[in-house]
């Protein structure tokens, strides 16, 4: 009985490496804009209104102190009702019936 070995051959050797430098292109083009460009040279954006909003309000100062002895805050009463505890299963689930 005879072993017939044959030598593969390469499909598509030269699509492989071009798409290979292909990728390492953009890689490699995205790693220069994102650690090397100048901020400067990218354009500034326009926050919307509503970020604006939010600036303004992250400047507000709370004392907490103050808001939990307010006479407000102390009036309030929890609106949910109290949960029943859930009776507890068996001692040991593991445990023949």
């Amino acid at each position: 009985m005879a072993i017939v070995v044959e030598s593969g051959q390469k499909k598509g050797g030269i699509t492989k490496i071009i798409i290979w430098l292909m990728l390492l292109g953009v890689v490699l083009f995205g790693v220069y804009y994102l650690f090397f460009k100048r901020p400067d040279v990218i354009p500034n954006l326009v926050a919307p209104a509503s970020f604006q909003q939010a600036s303004e309000l992250s400047g507000v100062k709370l004392d907490p102190g103050a808001v939990v002895q307010s006479p407000a805050f102390q009036d309030l009463r929890p609106q949910a009702p109290e949960m029943p505890v859930p009776a507890a299963g068996r001692e040991n689930p593991f445990a023949p019936i």
